[in-house]
């Protein structure tokens, strides 16, 4: 349990929402685009290696009593989970036929 008040919870949380995915979003293509866009091969395998960080990001949040960890795992989460998005849908979008 946690034991923080609904106030600090809804602060922290709106913050959390409006930087994380922004940053993931615009940092993850940033670097995709670095490595030549979802068709390069080494695309996939970094979007796994992003993939695994968000599960090390999402283990510890069920288990934490301490608030600071928890903001961050959730920010980190947020933030891996928007950085592949663009490219996870470029290449499930480019391996489907047309």
């Amino acid at each position: 349990m946690l034991k923080v008040d609904a106030g600090e919870t809804y602060y922290f949380y709106s913050i959390t929402c409006l930087s994380a995915p922004t940053l993931g979003i615009v940092a993850g293509g940033a670097f995709f685009s670095y490595l030549g866009g979802y068709n390069d091969p080494r695309s996939f395998l970094w979007c796994l290696i992003i993939g695994s960080l968000a599960l090390v990001f999402a283990t510890p949040i069920p288990f934490s009593s301490i608030k600071w960890l928890t903001y961050a795992c959730v920010w980190g989460l947020l933030f891996v989970g928007a950085s592949i998005l663009p490219t996870m849908t470029g290449i499930m979008l480019n391996s489907v036929d047309a």
